[in-house]
């Protein structure tokens, strides 16, 4: 035994520290000895060891490498300056070349990753690209099924329904694929998420920078594709979404910002199974191929309203809301009958609770068989009267209005005099009111 000793000694003091060949095979399951800087591969032929030994265990197949093998193939590399390499293709039954298990614990504070890797380094200079994680799937894939670069899935349920609009902090959902750029300190920019498909040749395909897609087994939760937001925490611009045909320049706050740049393509294009009925060419033209519903200011009135009184009553249907310091313009047209036709008819606009820095209204009258009466009003409470209706008629107004107070604005009708008739103000009568630049 001494002397065993006294060999293995002299032997350690002659070997720098090495890797270890740890065998596998019929020779055993424990390390055998240190591996000298390798004349040759030493993972072909290990130094003192057995021969049974050379399909598994770790071992040194150049200067500066430690092999980690199986039945004969590398598994895993370690070369110079620890760059690590693996060239295993996936099993036959799906499972990974590479695979870590890692188990949530119960408390704790910060982060909770299964992986993490950490770059770091000062300017590699302006030819490359730096990248913290790279996946490349080489050309050859022959089959008929999806393909994915980073496949990230998330069977973990979130702590909150609430959408993370500042990276990492907080509760949120369960979430597959979280990009953060958090450089607070750059002036060049940042980018969480960066979605880049490019075709080569003469394939026709389609590409898809960034796809979202949200599916549900349930129909009651709220599904959506793709979500965007900006919060402007200091100065400065933001926008939830920007869509673009080209490099975007000068950009400006908003939810949805949309430029086809220099291209001749439309701006943008809304459809209803693949009918267009929305757009925005070129140069900013509008078309739609359906009516367009100002539900703000296009007013209908819904029944039959009546008056039997020299009191004025609003026409409530009629009412529309407008905001101090904007210029409207109105067409207000009425179909009326006074069953008296003496008892006439009689109209204003004080019925809302918005106040006139500027109002002006020209009305035309019409009986069953001529104009009755032309005037223009320059205040809402001016009374718009006709003594005598005669027949079924019409009211036609068309003005202009400044408010100086936001409220809304109403339109109202009474008998001139209130003898035996009443006056009604037939349903369809309409108020439209447009917001003007």
């Amino acid at each position: 035994m001494r002397k065993i000793l006294a060999v293995l000694i002299l032997l350690g003091s002659h070997l720098d520290a090495q890797s270890i060949y740890s065998t596998g095979g019929s020779g055993g399951g424990t390390p055998t000895y240190p591996l000298a800087a390798p004349a040759a591969d030493n993972c072909a032929t290990p130094p003192y060891s057995f021969t049974s030994d050379t399909d598994t265990g770790i071992c040194s197949s150049i200067a500066g490498t430690v092999d980690i093998r199986n039945d004969g193939v590398s598994g895993f590399k370690f070369a110079s300056g620890g760059r690590a390499s693996s060239t295993i293709a996936p099993n036959a039954d799906g499972t990974s070349v590479l695979t870590f298990t890692n188990t949530i614990p119960t408390s704790g504070t910060g982060h909770m990753e299964s992986i993490s890797i950490t770059s770091t380094g000062s300017a590699w200079g302006n030819t490359s690209t730096v990248a913290g994680l790279r996946s490349t799937l080489l050309a050859g894939y022959t089959g008929n099924r999806s393909t994915f670069g980073i496949l990230g899935d998330n069977s973990v349920g979130g702590g909150s329904a609430t959408i993370l609009i500042t990276g990492f902090g907080g509760t949120g959902p369960a979430t597959g694929v979280v990009g953060v750029a958090d450089d607070s300190g750059s002036s060049l920019g940042r980018v969480g998420v960066y979605g880049l498909a490019a075709a080569s040749g003469s394939n026709s395909a389609r590409s898809y920078g960034v796809v979202g897609n949200a599916t549900s087994s349930t129909g009651s939760n709220e599904k959506v594709g793709v979500y965007g937001s900006a919060i402007n925490i200091g100065a400065g611009t933001e926008n939830g979404v920007i869509a673009s045909l080209g490099a975007i320049g000068t950009i400006a706050s908003a939810a949805l910002l949309v430029d086809n740049i220099a291209e001749a393509s439309p701006i943008a294009i809304f459809r209803d199974a693949g009918t267009d009925k929305f757009t925005i060419a070129d140069g900013g033209l509008v078309t739609a191929a359906e009516f367009i519903q100002s539900q703000a200011g296009d007013q209908f009135l819904t029944a039959n309203a009546t008056n039997a009184t020299t009191t004025f009553s609003n026409l409530t249907d009629l009412t529309v809301t407008v905001t101090t310091g904007r210029k409207y313009n109105f067409e207000m047209t009425l179909f009326v009958d006074n069953s008296t036709d003496t008892d006439g008819i009689k109209l204003d606009f004080e019925g809302g609770t918005a106040t006139a820095t500027d109002f002006r209204a020209h009305t035309l009258i019409h009986g069953s068989a001529a104009l009755l009466l032309t005037t223009q009003v320059t205040a809402l409470a001016t009374d718009i009267s006709l003594a005598s209706l005669v027949g079924v008629g019409q009211v036609k107004v068309s003005g202009s209005f400044e408010p100086s107070g936001t409220g809304t604005f109403i339109p109202r009708f009474a008998t001139v005099t209130a003898v035996s008739g009443t006056l009604t103000v037939f349903r369809g009568s309409n108020l439209i009111v447009k917001d003007m630049p």
